[in-house]
């Protein structure tokens, strides 16, 4: 089935010009994506701020575009995804567009270039079938807000390129910009174009809670918001701007593509959101909670917004965290999610969006989406002959990875007591790798990532790590033959080297 979906991917480029331009498009712009994410995630090219001669800053670095490589290939499973639902995407009375497609693939695998580069297709696509159909294309939806403030940067990158190419190409993509939204919510972002202003006007004053969420440009990678340059004792906040009652992002670098008038494609405040629905919406399940009290908000879905059609496509990442009572709340706003997004055809059809979801672990697909969405599920890449090899992955164990260990503390006589002796032999752990490896290699291993599901969990463990996990080093040092225990690293290292 995988195969022949694949096929009539295909053959709806071959013998649609303007979807092969689509993809051809697409396929620039994650290039691009790629290529310009990288200046803003990777700390060793982001571009800071010094200051420049009389009162001004200018950048540490200047910017150049960064080189495209023409050895970049997709995945063959990232290819494969795309084309299987190019079908159900395009067509709204094709049958495969009320399928929901589980990209079920480890972590790290390349999910999200995945279904990237399906929305950047689908909002190509859309534009060019008319330019004025400027609505939300594609919502994409976490569950937790920190990976969505994450991904938002990666898919922001994305939205750049779109913007830059429809800039490029305004007859046949409009004239309304490609953008990206980032719905949250009031403890996270502002809800409301004052409360932006007032937490612009904080930051200038010296506040050091950020609402804004934009810390660099997806584009060029130079640092936005508060930064302190040189031994200034106050902060200047780089590229947020005050603008007729409202903030917007524009990139502090004049040499960047976004530094002009019209600025980033940005908008991470809720009435801009609503006021002018972006292209791309990204949000966490629970801010659907709000749309019965928020009436302006259905103008995500095209209505009362002209006539511009509902999202075509949306995304589900982390779709396994979906269960339990989460899973049983998130199904009813499913229900209203739906019906905001279906239309009626002018042959009396109804036309329902794509929907396509991730996860690197899940049991039960079927029964999850069935649950969830009220449709049939295709988990991809699918089952073949062989548990360890899917064609698209394979299980090799001649190669090095990650190995995930778990630890069944049956012996001890409470969980307290496992936690303490688990700690302390993984705080002793990299003490002894350096008797075969070096510093560089051993370096990642001296800080301990612990993750608590509540404060009160948090609170016990922070005692626990001040008192008993101490006690115990001190034993675990003796049984090691270190006569005293070491009071810091150095120390430590030196007992070791001896």
């Amino acid at each position: 089935e995988a195969l022949h979906r694949i096929r009539r991917g295909i053959d709806c480029l071959q013998l649609d010009t303007e979807a092969m331009t689509a993809f051809r498009w697409m396929n620039r712009a994650m290039l691009e994506q790629r290529a310009h994410y990288a200046l803003s995630a990777e700390t060793s090219l982001r571009r800071g701020w010094v200051r420049a001669a009389g009162s001004g800053f200018s950048p540490a670095k200047p910017y150049r575009t960064p080189e495209y490589r023409s050895d970049v290939r997709w995945r063959p499973f990232q290819l494969a995804f795309i084309l299987m639902n190019l079908a159900g995407v395009s067509d709204t009375a094709d049958p495969e567009r009320a399928l929901v497609d589980v990209i079920w693939f480890p972590t790290g695998g390349g999910k999200t270039e995945a279904y990237l580069g399906l929305a950047a297709w689908t909002m190509l696509r859309r534009r060019m079938a008319d330019p004025s159909d400027a609505g939300v294309s594609v919502l994409m939806r976490y569950t937790l807000r920190l990976l969505t403030a994450q991904q938002f940067q990666r898919a922001a990158s994305l939205v750049c390129a779109l913007e830059l190419l429809r800039r490029g190409q305004p007859d046949r993509l409009g004239a309304e910009p490609f953008s990206i939204g980032l719905w949250l919510g009031g403890s996270v972002t502002p809800n409301r174009d004052r409360s932006a202003v007032d937490a612009l006007t904080a930051l200038n004053r010296g506040e050091t809670r950020n609402p804004f969420v934009v810390l660099s440009c997806p584009w060029c990678g130079i640092e936005m918001g508060p930064r302190r340059i040189g031994n200034d004792r106050a902060a200047t906040v780089f590229g947020y701007q005050k603008q007729s009652g409202t903030v917007r992002f524009v990139c502090p670098d004049p040499s960047c593509e976004f530094a002009g008038a019209q600025g980033l494609p940005l908008e991470v405040i809720d009435e801009r959101i609503y006021e002018r629905p972006p292209t791309m919406v990204i949000g966490t399940v629970d801010k659907f909670a709000m749309l019965p009290l928020t009436p302006r908000a259905r103008r995500l879905f095209g209505l009362g917004y002209g006539e511009v059609s509902p999202p075509d496509l949306i995304i589900q990442d982390e779709l396994h965290l979906i269960s339990g009572p989460l899973g049983s709340m998130v199904g009813h706003y499913e229900t209203l999610i739906d019906a905001l997004c279906t239309r009626k055809g002018a042959d009396g059809r109804t036309r329902s969006p794509k929907i396509v979801a991730s996860t690197a672990t899940i049991s039960r697909a079927s029964e999850q989406v069935s649950a969830l969405y009220g449709r049939e599920a295709r988990l991809f890449p699918p089952q073949a002959l062989s548990a360890g090899d899917s064609f698209f992955a394979e299980e090799r164990s001649d190669l090095p990875g990650r190995l995930y260990v778990g630890a069944l503390g049956s012996g001890l006589s409470s969980h307290i007591v496992a936690q303490i002796r688990l700690t302390a032999a993984l705080l002793q752990a990299p003490a002894g790798l350096r008797q075969t490896m070096t510093d560089e290699d051993v370096d990642p291993y001296w800080t301990l990532v612990t993750y608590f599901n509540s404060l009160r969990e948090l609170g016990r463990a922070s005692t626990l790590i001040h008192a008993d996990i101490r006690e115990y080093l001190k034993w675990v040092w003796r049984r090691a033959g270190l006569q005293e225990a070491p009071t810091d690293r150095t120390k430590l290292r030196r007992f070791v080297d001896e």
